[in-house]
């Protein structure tokens, strides 16, 4: 290192730097608290048979059977898995609510009548 002043010091250490600060300010942010979970709702999704992946509004957000917590509000829930059609139908949470989709798919190709889907 060189007597060049702190200029020399950043380029020297300047990567070493950048990681502590970092080390130091992430930890922060992730116990800063965030919107209380009290204020989200929860939607679960049950299908027969399961693995069928779930969007809300275009979003994978996992595989049946599945509970997400979500903020208050109105959602489209697509329920996809190959060989069988596709369930699409739209639900408004409210805060600290839970509702439930139980869904039997049917398999493409068989004869069906379509169902009215009912949240719980």
């Amino acid at each position: 290192m060189s007597d060049d002043g702190i200029g020399s010091v950043i380029k020297e250490f300047g990567p070493i730097l950048g990681i502590l600060m970092i080390a130091t300010i992430i930890p922060m942010f992730l116990s800063q608290p965030t919107q209380a979970s009290t204020n989200k709702g929860s939607i679960i999704v049950n299908t027969n048979p399961e693995g069928a992946t779930v969007k809300i509004n275009g979003t994978v957000v996992g595989v049946s059977p599945i509970m997400v917590n979500i903020n208050p509000g109105t959602y489209t829930v697509l329920i996809q898995l190959s060989g069988y059609n596709d369930i699409s139908t739209s639900i408004t949470i409210t805060s600290e609510e839970t509702r439930t989709l139980n869904v039997s798919l049917i398999e493409i190709g068989s004869e069906w009548t379509p169902i009215d889907i009912e949240w719980l």
